[in-house]
């Protein structure tokens, strides 16, 4: 009896799984599809070639039901042994398996796939940013929020760049300017994704940074300093001069920034001295004449 209710089961299973993997492209055909991203069945149109298809997902539907009833009622009325049960365990667990593997490439599915079927690929939260929920007082040309206050002025929302906008302590006489900065040299303002965490943004030029700054109501003119890592170095070979000269010459100052990454501890107080991290140091920047093209290193 073993050999039989294990092939019934599987018989059963099988079927079961056949609908599971070959009813999607039965319902598409009846107007039913499955979002991108979203995993629910969403109706995209009239039933055009319905009928034959339901018919047939509606009679194999009626005999995994009968089979399965029919397999109920054999255990019921002759029992399993130990041997029988194992037996029928093993060939369900054999179609669990087949089920919950990922396809192959060329398979139905468009990603590779978890234990339950769903997709480890889902869209990067970072895609889809929040809007601030403090609002900007001016906005860059590329859409970037910008923050002004007295002595400072922030480029970007994320918890990172208005935590240091906050609780920098200033440097008599100078103008803060806050945003990420890259080893690279490229500035990228920070944003809030649709999970709640911070993620950098598209690179925005130097130039855009130093009219956000000439746009401040506060700032009258002076030197700047800059809250934006990495801003005083740029990689060799890249051909522009670092962002920190690029805002001294824009702005006609002269412009104190990090060649390592500067911020202020998270948990401190407000009015940190904010700190160059991993033995870096300050570079004074003085703006150049045209055709001049030397800078600090």
């Amino acid at each position: 009896m073993s050999g039989r209710l294990a092939a019934g089961i599987v018989g059963a299973l099988g079927a079961v799984l056949f609908l599971l993997v070959c009813a999607p492209d039965a319902a598409a055909a009846c107007g039913i599809s499955y979002q991108e991203g979203g995993g629910v069945p969403t109706p995209v149109g009239d039933c055009a070639n319905g009928p034959a298809i339901g018919a047939a997902a509606a009679v194999l539907t009626t005999t995994v039901v009968a089979g399965g009833a029919l397999a109920i009622v054999s255990v019921l009325r002759t029992g399993l042994s130990g041997s029988d049960l194992a037996d029928a365990l093993d060939a369900a667990r054999q179609v669990g398996d087949t089920a919950t593997r990922p396809p192959e490439a060329g398979g139905r599915a468009d990603g590779p796939t978890s234990a339950m079927g769903r997709r480890r690929d889902w869209a990067d939260p970072g895609a889809r940013p929040r809007p601030p929920a403090r609002e900007p007082d001016s906005y860059l040309a590329a859409g970037d929020p910008v923050y002004y206050r007295d002595g400072a002025t922030a480029i970007g929302y994320d918890s990172r760049t208005l935590r240091v906008f906050d609780s920098a302590a200033p440097r008599p006489g100078y103008h803060d300017v806050v945003v990420h900065g890259l080893p690279n040299g490229l500035v990228v303002p920070g944003y809030v994704g649709s999970d709640g965490g911070d993620h950098p943004g598209s690179p925005t030029h130097p130039h855009q940074i130093a009219e956000a700054v000439g746009q401040n109501p506060h700032y009258r003119g002076g030197p700047v300093r800059l809250l934006i890592c990495h801003s005083a170095r740029v990689e060799p070979g890249a051909g522009v001069p670092p962002v920190a000269q690029q805002i001294a010459d824009a702005l006609g100052v002269t412009v104190v920034a990090p060649t390592d990454v500067v911020g202020v501890n998270r948990y401190g107080p407000r009015r940190q001295v904010p700190q160059v991290g991993n033995g870096g140091r300050w570079v004074s920047f003085q703006p150049r004449e045209p055709g001049e093209e030397s800078w600090p290193s």
